[in-house]
């Protein structure tokens, strides 16, 4: 059968093609992991046999992937294969900063989009969605920080009268904690609690420990979507979190959040923005690959959320941050 070549057919080719250089390094840097194959090396060049005996594969069947290793800068080919004493601390397990493991996640991305169909009909669960370990997480949230920086400023602005007044602020999900920070640096007088799943805890401990204000920063560990809050907060924020739910658990979460608040407090989510219209179309992408990473948690669109609110019964403030960002103030 013939398929004419039209700007449709060349379309879903490029998009159907396209991802074939980047996943095919991908899978090599993968393949490399897994083999343990960086953890072979020392200072001295080691023989294609040499490596080959050393992750017990056949050498013909492990010299595509050197080379290719090569042509990505992880290796270099000269007498041998030797591998960058710079990348040690990255790439061999047990380094200071071993990220292998966590590299591994974006593998489970690549596979399940692979099995999109199969899981949204229920046939198999998404893979990785339950892993939360200390690396997987050091590795998320020291990219959110440097994505949230611009953020933590607008935030800290846009709260100043309401952290004026408060004694006590909650930050549900706050994950690195810089929310918090900002706000107990800026304000002597406010005690804060940060509330996020263990190894994210673990984390800004690791963060704040050694800074003034630690004595009143207080650290609780627990999924937001489980732990009961026991005392009550001038103010609550929830900042790019709720993506990570299901419609029910957004709702929960928000029903809660509001039963923790003082009389007068008021309570700030922040969320990607997203309209019916499917603008902006890159969080359209962003809820697929958060579904895909959760298996069940979607980014809603903004409209949506302000129908779950507005079942609530509470008042409510929209603002936009910027063209990526919106603000709902709930009191």
């Amino acid at each position: 059968m013939f398929f004419p070549e039209n700007e449709l057919t060349n379309y879903l080719s490029k998009i159907s093609t396209t991802f074939e250089v980047n996943t095919a390094e991908a899978g090599l840097l993968f393949a490399a992991i897994e083999l343990d194959l960086f953890d072979s090396f020392s200072k001295d060049p080691l023989t294609l046999e040499q490596l080959a005996k050393k992750v017990d594969v056949k050498k013909e069947r492990l010299l595509p992937l050197l080379n290719g290793l090569c042509i990505m800068g992880l290796l270099i080919k000269d007498e041998g294969f030797s591998f960058p004493e710079e990348y040690f601390p990255f790439l061999k397990k047990g380094g200071r900063f071993y990220i292998g493991k966590a590299l591994l996640r974006f593998k489970w991305t690549i596979e399940n989009l692979s099995n999109l169909s199969k899981i949204i009909k229920g046939e198999v669960e998404v893979k990785g969605h339950d892993v939360h370990d200390e690396i997987s997480t050091a590795f998320y949230l020291d990219f959110v920080r440097e994505f949230n920086k611009p953020y933590i400023k607008i935030m800290a602005s846009r709260l100043e009268e309401y952290f004026r007044n408060a004694k006590t602020l909650l930050d549900i999900g706050g994950g690195h904690g810089l929310y918090t920070q900002k706000a107990l640096k800026e304000h002597p007088h406010l005690e804060g609690t940060l509330l996020d799943l263990p190894h994210a805890i673990d984390y800004a401990q690791n963060l704040h420990a050694d800074k003034d204000y630690f004595s009143r920063l207080h650290l609780l560990k627990g999924d937001s979507r489980e732990v009961k809050i026991e005392k009550k907060y001038d103010v609550i924020t929830v900042n790019d979190l709720l993506h990570y739910f299901t419609e029910d658990e957004k709702k929960d979460l928000l029903k809660k959040a509001l039963g923790a608040l003082n009389e007068g407090g008021v309570l700030a989510i922040t969320k990607f923005s997203f309209n019916e219209d499917l603008t902006p179309e890159s969080s359209v992408f962003f809820s697929i690959k958060n579904f895909l990473l959760t298996g069940s948690g979607y980014l809603c669109t903004d409209e949506s959320l302000e129908k779950i609110i507005e079942e609530l019964g509470v008042k409510i403030i929209k603002e936009k941050l910027d063209q990526n960002k919106t603000l709902y103030l709930l009191s």
